[in-house]
């Protein structure tokens, strides 16, 4: 009987030592490792984060956020919900802004350049952002250790970290994260300044600050890890029918009432590899919030733009608190920096750095903010125009102001000359070039001042349509990618068609078995006509430099990186594109047929099943990697490898 009782006794210990209540108040009281606050979700095997040091051998995590256009060129967006209930229009309705970065590949640490590991340096600029919010005891060690001049205080530093350590710090006023960042700042610049970003010939770092919101929502949606269709017209990153409790802590309708964040890093993380973007601490972002109006345009089309009123501070990404629809990366709560009570702090309100620098930091980067590349069109290049700078006459002596008098009348007779000679224009030259030639043979201060503003407004306008050129350019290669994708569904169609043709061909009469292959011919016609489509996406972009279709390239490779079968298809339809615009450029427009457009970009499992298509095997060898190719006018099989065979 006693043994009986002990099997029992022991059997109630090892039922309850397993029920989750149990295991949190047995976990309550034990540490872990310093990491869990500040990096918990690392991967030794693939460790591309950015990592800051901290005081007492803790890091901050940063991620990359890659914004495709290099420096001149910024990206447009949409920011805020699609599906927003009335009574919450003013404050998030969608409204197209712009994001850019401060950083070039060059302007990072060796480092970190190596992480990033970049292919083609001006395909992209790049801000960083923190992996994780702010934990605890990241808090804790720089708000109790370190100085407000980045002196360290000697103290005991922590050896474990706490449960309450591995949560996002919340209940902090804006004031008091500003005087963190200040802290953590004036550390890094005494103790790890030659980790930092820095630009050539300055003494420019790259600094701490909260992001804007911009920079937060452009990464909180996934950045260019998502496609601009998806990222543009979705309202978060998840796919339809997403399980938003696999990625956000927050108020589910299943769920319980929470009363806590959770800690830092404990779901899933966005394409990014960012955590807790949605839900657990809501986060201040740089800025105040603005409200988001309705706007009649000249053309009498409405827009949605940010009212001028500046209010308090925003939030975004929602928190434990939060509903569903409270947890969308375009979410926006607005917060008072003050109460009646003091500096305003919430329970719930915590943030995330982000790591930023200047615009233009030196006179490197200022010309290259002030110029564009030549265009296709044989422009030359656009200088920014700046004001003539007036320079101040010195004061003279007596003898020199009379042999100044003494030229008055020699020198009036030049000028008369000069102002009277016409200049031949040249037609067909550039139009700033003429225009600052005139400028020089210009006396007049008055008509200067008035060419100076002309010519600045030619170079803003050109700037303009240079941007409006490469959006223009990248749009197509999107259609052009997008057609294939519309070849390879009417080829799925014929297949399916010529299927059900094979199978029943001994049971159709005559009239079905005509009917079928009247639907097989029209299938044909379309994808031919879809592929003279192709064909002049293809043209419209042969005629651009390759530089900028490099960079376009590139920034296209990044946005369909994932995995999925919308990605795969993408990554060979870019390879594809890019194939037949070597072979367009070579060989010329002409000798690109219909056909070889479907050939291509039609999967070759599902050509051999389509009998409009003679299909011809040979073997060749491609010119880039030398490997034997099977096909004929395919790109080589090699992964990575673009170029086309020799055929023999």
């Amino acid at each position: 009987m006693r043994a009986f009782f002990l099997c029992a006794l022991i059997g109630l210990i090892l039922f309850f030592s397993q029920h989750p209540a149990y295991a949190a108040l047995r976990e309550k009281g034990q540490t872990q490792p310093l990491i869990s606050a500040w990096n918990p979700q690392h991967d030794d095997k693939n460790d591309n984060d950015i990592l800051l040091p901290m005081p007492c051998g803790l890091r901050l995590a940063l991620r990359p956020i890659a914004v495709p256009g290099g420096l001149v060129h910024d990206v447009p967006f949409m920011m805020g919900v699609r599906n927003i209930d009335a009574d919450r229009a003013i404050y998030e309705s969608s409204v197209e802004k712009h994001i850019a970065a401060s950083f070039t590949v060059k302007d990072l640490p060796e480092a970190w350049q190596k992480k990033l590991g970049v292919t083609k340096p001006g395909a992209f600029s790049y801000y960083f952002l923190g992996k994780y919010e702010v934990s605890t005891l990241q808090w804790n060690v720089i708000t109790q250790l370190v100085q407000p001049d980045g002196t360290f205080v000697a103290g005991r530093c922590p050896k474990q970290a706490s449960e309450a350590d591995t949560k996002p710090v919340v209940n902090v006023s804006w004031f008091e994260v500003q005087d963190f960042i200040k802290r953590y700042n004036a550390w890094l610049i005494r103790e790890a300044l030659s980790v930092l970003p820095s630009y050539k010939g300055t003494n420019a770092i790259g600094f701490l600050r909260l992001p804007t919101e911009e920079e937060w929502e452009f990464a909180a949606r996934g950045g260019i890890k998502i496609s601009k269709e998806d990222r543009d017209n979705n309202d978060s990153f998840l796919p339809p029918g997403g399980d938003f409790s696999e990625y956000a802590v927050f108020r589910s309708e299943k769920g319980r009432i929470l009363t806590s964040p959770s800690p830092i890093g404990s779901r899933k993380p966005n394409p990014l590899l960012l955590y807790d973007t949605m839900g657990n601490a809501k986060e201040m972002v740089d800025g105040f919030f603005h409200a988001t109006i309705a706007d009649i345009a000249l053309n009498n089309q409405q827009t949605i733009r940010l009212h001028g009123a500046s209010g308090g501070l925003t939030g975004k990404g929602g928190s434990f608190r939060s509903d569903e629809t409270g947890i969308l990366p375009g979410y926006r709560d607005e917060m008072p920096l003050y109460l009646k009570s003091g500096e305003y702090r919430a329970t719930d309100l915590g943030f995330r750095l982000a790591l930023a620098g200047l615009t233009l930091p030196n006179s490197e980067r200022l010309l290259s903010m002030q110029h564009i590349k030549s265009s296709s069109r044989g422009q030359t290049q656009i200088r920014q125009a700046l004001p003539l700078k007036q320079v101040e006459k010195p004061k003279e002596s007596p003898k020199q102001a009379g042999a100044t008098a003494q030229n008055t009348q020699t020198a009036q007779k030049e000028l008369k000359e000069t102002q009277e000679k016409a200049i031949a224009i040249n037609q067909n030259g550039d139009v700033l070039k003429e225009l600052g030639r005139i400028l020089e043979v210009t006396a007049s201060k008055e008509v200067q001042g008035n060419l100076t503003q002309l010519k600045q407004m030619i170079v803003k306008r050109e700037e303009a349509r240079e941007r409006q050129r490469i959006t223009f350019l990248e749009d197509t290669v999107r259609s052009a990618l997008y057609q294939a994708e519309t070849i390879r569904s009417f080829a799925f169609r014929y297949i399916e068609v010529k299927k059900i043709l094979d199978e029943e061909a001994g049971r159709m009469n005559a009239k079905s078995r005509e009917e079928a292959s009247e639907y097989l011919d029209t299938y044909y016609r379309v994808l031919l006509t879809a592929a003279n489509q192709y064909k002049n996406h293809l043209r419209k972009i042969a005629s651009a430099e390759q530089s900028l279709v490099d960079e376009i390239y590139s920034q296209l490779t990044a946005e369909y990186a994932g995995s999925g079968t919308l990605n795969r298809h993408m990554q060979e339809n870019l390879r594809t594109f890019s194939s037949l615009l070597l072979f367009v450029r070579r060989e010329g427009f002409e000798k690109l047929k219909s056909e070889r457009i479907c050939r291509d970009i039609i999967p070759k499992q599902h050509l051999s099943k389509m009998t409009h298509f003679k299909w011809a095997s040979t073997s060749g060898i491609c010119l880039r990697c030398l490997r034997w190719n099977a096909w004929v006018y395919v790109h080589c099989a090699h992964a990575g490898c673009f170029f086309f065979a020799v055929h023999f």
